[in-house]
């Protein structure tokens, strides 16, 4: 399946019905720029990474009950500033 055709709001509803191919697109599509905006507080790439990776996790475990009130990059931004603010109490 060509996932590039598909808009980004497509791609997350595959996610959410369990589509782990969909993931991996969704994963490579929006990975670059949710990094950066763990960079920008953090400015440790191990870090970064891992934070980038807990908001795919999380979407993943519980992609059946996400729904979403707006778009889905304000979303995906949302759940990076939610585990930036989280790891920065440690």
């Amino acid at each position: 399946m060509d996932y590039t055709v598909y808009s980004d709001k497509q791609i997350f509803e595959l996610v959410c019905k369990g589509d782990e191919r969909a993931l991996q697109h969704f994963m490579s599509r929006f990975w670059q720029s949710l990094y950066k905006t763990a960079f920008h507080t953090f400015q440790d790439a191990e870090v970064c990474q891992e934070l980038v990776q807990n908001v795919f996790i999380k979407i993943w475990r519980n992609r059946e009950k996400i729904k979403l009130k707006y778009s889905i990059h304000t979303y995906l931004f949302s759940c990076v500033r939610y585990e930036v603010l989280t790891a920065s109490n440690f």
